[in-house]
């Protein structure tokens, strides 16, 4: 008896063969997601799963920027295939954030600073605090997480910036905070740490370019608010 064709499976191998010859140009974002479904559930239809994704979180990015635990609340969702989707974010934060130093980007101007950090922030769910390091054509050296935990002038950990700085060779620096659930809008503590590490810095010749604060994908530079 001649073996029965299997629907689904020939659907995964012209999906698989549309990616190979087009990318994800000419993909719906649902189409995206069922694909990459196919990764952690080998047998089943994923079309199905991957349109619930899209409902719940609202687009690819929403889907990558859910924590594992939101992830598994969708049914079907186990926890092997929402550590998937966690690391496929990580390895994406990974890539644009490297991405500059290869490039040897030049972080002349407000919107090239907040585009890396919107990137770096990705997922990011918590408050954290880094310092870009540049050198004096502007470029990358390094980027380090200072802290974690709500900014202020007295929770800034000044030893850690200065050692970054110097380790780096940096002469110019980027301060990076984010308000994952409160607007880019600077509070008075904001205002207060980025005047104290300018006077701080300045006395070591070092320059801190900008502080900008992202929140989602949105950013604020407070160099434009003419707070630097």
């Amino acid at each position: 008896m001649p073996e029965k064709s299997n629907p689904n499976k020939e659907h995964r191998k012209r999906l698989k063969k549309r990616f190979l010859q087009e990318g994800f140009d000419s993909f719906e974002e649902h189409n995206m997601i069922e694909l990459a479904l196919f990764y952690t559930i080998p047998v089943k239809d994923t079309n199905k799963l991957a349109h619930t994704l899209i409902e719940r979180f609202g687009s690819v990015a929403g889907i990558l920027d859910a924590s594992v635990e939101e992830l598994k609340e969708v049914k079907g969702i186990s926890d092997h295939t929402a550590i998937f989707f966690h690391m496929v974010a990580a390895l994406a934060k990974v890539y644009y954030t490297t991405e500059s130093k290869r490039e040897k980007i030049k972080f002349d101007n407000a919107d090239k600073i907040g585009e890396y950090f919107i990137r770096k922030y990705l997922g990011v769910k918590e408050e954290q605090v880094y310092l870009l390091l540049l050198d004096n054509a502007l470029s990358e050296l390094g980027c380090e997480l200072i802290s974690v935990g709500t900014l202020n002038s007295a929770s800034l950990d000044l030893r850690k910036v200065v050692e970054a700085a110097f380790h780096a060779q940096a002469t110019h620096v980027v301060l990076a905070h984010n308000h994952p659930a409160a607007g880019t809008s600077p509070s008075n503590e904001d205002v207060i740490a980025t005047h104290y590490l300018k006077n701080y810095l300045e006395a070591l010749n070092i320059d801190l370019l900008d502080h900008v604060i992202i929140s989602g994908r949105e950013f604020q530079s407070m160099k434009r608010l003419e707070y630097l």
